[in-house]
């Protein structure tokens, strides 16, 4: 079946069910962040997302985060971080190939035949978070979690059943809780199945790409949400520097990790941190404690958005990843102090079908300079 592809914004406008527009996108002054090595300032064009709320009616979710309305339109643009590209196992799973065309010119797509979905009669609320499930929750923070915060200054009750993935661990769920300031009626469903909402509110996504691309992020949600959190715990004095693991995810880890955390040790007295074994409070906590961060690029680079205002962090990223929405986009939204470690080269076979997704070598002579620089600033 041929489908024609349309924003969830045009959507919610042509069937007149926009409940409201909290923030017009326009462009950020002054982003960027300052060398942490060289103390030069970098800037970092960003803009301010479009940020709104509203209601979709009969429609399906397809491929657990697009939806297919009952006029033949698929609705992907405004619902993910990637506005740029669709992707979905047996189509283009990267999203970097034909299908990036195909968005690119708006295209028609025939996906074929679907199945009898599984019908959502209530009034529910959907804010999707099935991209990236544990440990690699990135996407949870930056692309689905703060839709909370649009819904309830909308006014949208979040009593009503709120979908999410049945894959989410709960640690996911209580930084909603948390946010709100209340426990959320999560409603957990295995989204690999097609779910047919008679009626379901819906927010924008707060941190993307558009389709030409250029990045955009909610500058006051994501203050709001640093604000809010950080008010949780009492105050601390920033006194560590931490280096960051990654050796529990499935992919893009540093093969000798241990040796660069050795080598942190000895340069600049690091701790050891793995995010995911820690509550969130006990995460939030180490964060504010850290006055040097050390991350991989990848799920817990966003967790840069709470250190304090004066820490420095060095980001160690794989060859030729971008790593935006890790580190970089919340630390220069406040121009902080950032510098990365490129890795060498990689190491073994991709895992899954983004050509990143494989682990890397990080050359240790390039390490030990950007520590020692670090240490002497």
């Amino acid at each position: 079946m041929i489908y024609r592809q349309e924003s969830l914004y045009s959507y919610l406008l042509r069937r007149r069910l926009l409940n409201a527009v909290i923030n017009e996108p326009h462009s950020l002054a002054g982003t960027g962040v300052i060398n942490a090595l060289t103390g030069q300032f970098v800037p970092i064009p960003m803009a301010d997302a479009h940020i709104y709320c509203g209601r979709v009616q009969d429609v399906t979710l397809f491929k657990r985060k697009y939806f297919l309305t009952s006029d033949h339109a698929l609705l992907a643009e405004g619902l993910t971080h990637s506005d740029y590209f669709i992707n979905w196992t047996g189509f283009d799973e990267s999203g970097l190939g034909p299908a990036s065309t195909i968005v690119t010119n708006n295209l028609s797509l025939d996906i074929g035949e679907q199945p009898q979905p599984v019908e959502i009669a209530e009034p529910v609320v959907f804010i999707g978070g099935d991209t990236i499930v544990e440990p690699n929750w990135a996407h949870w923070f930056f692309e689905h979690l703060l839709k909370l915060r649009v819904l309830d200054i909308c006014g949208v009750e979040l009593n009503l059943p709120v979908i999410v993935s049945h894959r989410l661990p709960r640690r996911f769920l209580e930084w909603g809780d948390l946010l709100i300031g209340k426990p959320i009626n999560w409603r957990p469903l295995d989204l690999d199945q097609p779910l047919q909402f008679r009626d379901a509110f819906v927010a924008s996504c707060p941190a993307y790409r558009d389709k030409a691309r250029h990045p955009h992020i909610w500058k006051q949600g994501f203050e709001h949400l640093r604000q809010h959190m950080s008010a949780l715990l009492p105050e601390v004095e920033p006194t560590h520097c931490t280096f960051f693991s990654r050796q529990s995810s499935k992919y893009r880890r540093a093969e000798n990790e241990r040796e660069l955390y050795e080598i942190a040790m000895e340069v600049l007295n690091a701790r050891l941190a793995s995010l995911g074994a820690l509550s969130v409070l006990d995460q939030l906590q180490s964060i504010r404690e850290t006055h040097t961060a050390i991350f991989f690029g990848g799920a817990d680079g966003p967790m840069s958005l709470f250190l304090p205002p004066d820490a420095k962090t060095i980001e160690i990223t794989a060859p030729g990843h971008g790593a935006f929405y890790t580190c970089l986009a919340f630390l220069a939204l406040d121009n902080m102090l950032y510098s990365r470690v490129e890795a060498r080269a990689f190491v073994g076979e991709a895992q899954g079908a983004h050509p990143l997704n494989r682990d890397y070598l990080v050359d240790t002579a390039s390490f030990i300079s950007a520590l020692s620089k670090l240490a002497d600033v």
